[in-house]
């Protein structure tokens, strides 16, 4: 029986994958870089293939693999590229990302432009020798090798330490630089092949491909953001969704729309991380993830691979000036690449938080090439337009630039970084871990009396584990006296910072809890987010003061809106039910994080210190807070707080139903197929109350004159046409409804109104 091609693809698919799972065990036990060894290792396989068709040995079905024809640009453009630069952008934390876009845009494109532009010289300097690249050519190879892979240093920087920022800065650079590469790339490779090359049709070009990627993003997260806040709970369907849409924007940008569709899928990509990240239910977040996770490890081992492959068929043609100018293209990039940074760093601090010269020397090292490099010169290899020559002489010196920037900087950058100070942890950071590593230790240590006190574990040595537990706390209880110590004598300012630190935590934890067991909903979840790292950038820019409050922003936008909208026939009120119902969800969960923050500071050993006093006094001010205003939208919108509290009431119950229906399955009290069928039950429940809006029977304005004195003893008549002429709204606190000496309506309107909080009466 006859095979197609189909088969040898999904043959070497597996084989790689298998062997990738064997490298990547190796690889992190004899810390060696991943995605160098299946480079290697796709060198090794395609000089085999190699010896194996010039001696005819070859199966014909591995023919086509052996010579790269089964890599075609469609491949590559369409399977890989989504795919790497998608599960990127939804990794980021948006909001860092945003308040760093200056200088990461500024990396991106006017710096990687320059970067291209000199690229482009410097090849047609060094190809002059012999290769003889037009100048179209230089400018495709600029673009391509331009792009930056930041997992190596990244990982690295994890590893040592580093201030979490640097590690930003370099990975989202590497984001929105893969994205305007490929821009420019694909600009260039279709002059390169044949078409004529100006300067202003080009840029123009540029810009309508960048905008038009962009609004294509904007459109399809918008539509992704709507329909996954209409599904609750459905892995399947959900994380489908999310990657059926990613490559979408990639079809319809590229092949339809003619529009970037890398800029669309990292648009898609940063708004779902940031803004529609609440759309996604909140125990499937972290299996989305995981899913992307995977494709992209699957693509990056499949890209390293098949380019070893294809660039072992090229081993026959290389010669002495093919490796001299793989080395000086090397260089002469990494001289670029440190101009180029060291060239916009007043820019970068100009437009966002100082970058320092020895931040921009590692981000100038640690721009490594990799994955998107690869991918684009796998497409410069199957474009036929082009020559020969020129494709493989591009070929073999992308991938010697890839291999040089990993092996060489990714392998030196640890020493870079501890040479320039940032090998060493800051001292509250240190601290930090050592309190959580000491609570660890103490909760072991109760679970072992725990445990050793049941029959059913006698036999187990326990005055051996009480010993090793002993001993681990003496050298932990030690470290963290002489971190405490270190900290007063060097930064005693960074106690404050330390005890904020953990208190913020421990409130992010409580919010998370909140919405993973439906207590509050996503966007009350992610405005708090907003509010806890606003304080954490203020920390770390030295402002240890307690906020006024963790939601008198949304307070005020809430009021400007309400205003705007209010003149809208059907709008208003709902905008202002849906407005209480969000003020309510805040307040409650303010007061739980709260009391969870107070109960964490009471046990700290140094609760007795003044920086944790004044952190536990700001906290006690939250709940003390919250409490009134809760109290407040109680007295005030009867009605609203009472349907939300039994929406709460309801979420309580099947959270519980579900915690011991799980509990019992775990030790065996009942059986799977059981709990299964129960789950699915309660499952259904909990969608069906997400799914339905919070509903309240609001008093009608006739009920609202009566309670007010002065039109209680009107005749019901009067009371009805006073009730019809009426308009409701709602006021925001400190608003003014009158000015002297202006002109208002003909027909005056009573107007009735609720105080919840940060609301009154005028």
């Amino acid at each position: 029986m006859e095979h197609g091609p189909e088969l040898t693809i999904v043959l070497v698919a597996c084989f790689v994958l298998a062997v990738g799972a064997g490298v990547k065990l190796a690889a992190r036990r004899y810390k060696f870089p991943y995605s160098v060894a299946m480079l290697v290792l796709g060198l090794g396989v395609g000089a085999l293939l190699l010896l194996l068709r010039r001696h005819e040995l070859l199966p014909h079905g591995l023919q086509s693999m052996a010579s790269g024809a089964a890599l075609n640009t469609d491949l590559v453009l369409f399977v890989f590229v989504p795919t790497l630069v998608f599960e990127s952008a939804l990794s980021l934390d948006t909001y860092k990302f945003g308040r760093n876009i200056g200088p990461i845009a500024t990396l991106a494109i006017p710096a990687m432009l320059a970067c291209l532009l000199a690229t482009a010289a410097l090849m047609l300097g060094v190809t002059g020798l012999g290769w003889q690249w037009s100048l179209p050519v230089a400018l495709v190879f600029g673009a391509l090798i331009s792009a930056t892979d930041p997992v190596a240093v990244v990982a690295l920087l994890r590893d040592v330490g580093a201030p979490k920022r640097l590690a930003l800065l370099i990975e989202g650079e590497s984001l929105l630089n893969d994205a305007t590469a490929i821009v420019a790339f694909t600009l260039l490779i279709g002059i390169a092949a044949g078409g004529d090359f100006q300067l202003a049709p080009a840029l123009g070009s540029f810009v309508k491909v960048l905008a038009g990627g962009i609004g294509l993003g904007l459109v399809i997260a918008l539509a992704l953001s709507w329909l996954l806040s209409r599904i609750f709970d459905e892995p399947k369907v959900e994380i489908t969704l999310i990657v059926v849409m990613g490559y979408a924007a990639m079809i319809l940008g590229e092949a339809s729309l003619h529009v970037s569709g890398v800029i669309a899928v990292v648009t898609v990509g940063l708004w779902m991380s940031g803004p529609g990240h609440t759309a996604i239910s909140p125990e499937v977040r972290h299996r989305a993830h995981q899913f992307l996770g995977m494709m992209a490890h699957v693509a990056n081992t499949l890209i390293f691979f098949l380019a070893g492959m294809v660039i072992a068929g090229q081993f026959e043609h290389f010669t002495l000036l093919g490796v001299l100018v793989t080395l000086a293209a090397w260089a002469g990039i990494m001289l670029i690449r440190f101009a180029a940074v060291f060239l916009f760093q007043p820019v970068m601090s100009l437009l966002g938080p100082k970058v320092t010269a020895r931040q921009a020397t590692v981000i100038a090292w640690g721009g490594l090439r990799g994955a998107v490099s690869l991918a684009l010169v796998l497409l410069v290899a199957a474009d036929d337009k082009l020559p020969p020559d020129v494709r493989g002489q591009m070929l073999r010196v992308t991938a010697g630039v890839v291999l040089l920037t990993i092996l060489v900087n990714g392998t030196t950058t640890g020493l870079l970084l501890r040479k320039l100070g940032f090998g060493k942890r800051p001292p509250g950071e240190r601290l930090l871990r050592l309190l959580a590593q000491s609570r660890v230790l103490q909760q072991v240590e109760a679970d072992i009396e725990r445990l050793a006190a049941r029959t059913r574990y006698r036999t187990i040595h326990w005055d051996e584990i009480r010993a090793s537990m002993r001993e681990r706390r003496r050298v932990v209880e030690e470290h963290l006296r002489e971190s405490r110590n270190e900290l007063r004598r060097e930064d005693p300012a960074e106690l404050a910072q330390l005890a904020w630190y953990q208190a913020i935590a421990v409130e992010r934890s409580a919010y998370d809890e909140s919405n993973q067991t439906g207590l509050i909903s996503g966007p009350t979840q992610q405005i708090l987010a907003f509010e806890l790292e606003s304080q954490l950038e203020r920390l770390a820019a030295g402002d240890t003061a307690a906020p006024d409050s963790r939601t008198g922003r949304l307070l005020r936008a809430r009021n400007r809106l309400l205003r705007l909208l209010r003149k809208l026939p059907f709008v208003s009120g709902r905008l202002a039910f849906l407005g209480i119902s969000r003020l309510y969800e805040l307040a409650w969960a303010e007061s739980v994080a709260a009391a969870r923050v107070l109960h964490s500071l009471e046990q700290s050993p140094e609760r007795e210190s003044e920086p944790v006093r004044k952190v536990t006094a700001a906290y006690q001010r939250f709940r003390r807070e919250a409490q009134q205003s809760l109290e407040d939208l109680r007295a005030n919108a009867p009605e609203v707080a009472s349907a939300i509290e039994k929406r709460l009431g309801k979420r309580v119950e099947l959270n519980l139903e579900r915690g011991a229906l799980e509990q019992f399955e775990k030790e065996g009290l009942v059986p799977a197929a059981v709990a299964d069928d129960f789950l699915e039950i309660i499952q259904r429940r909990m969608a069906e109350l997400a799914m339905s809006p919070t509903r309240a029977e609001l008093p009608s304005a006739a009920e609202l004159l009566r309670g007010i004195p002065l039109f209680q003893s009107l005749d019901p008549k009067l009371l009805k046409l006073l009730a019809d002429a009426a308009e409701e709204a709602v006021f925001a606190k400190d608003e003014l409804l009158l000015h002297e000496g202006r002109a208002w309506r003909r027909h005056v309107h009573h107007r009735a109104r609720r105080r919840p909080r940060g609301e009154g009466r005028r």
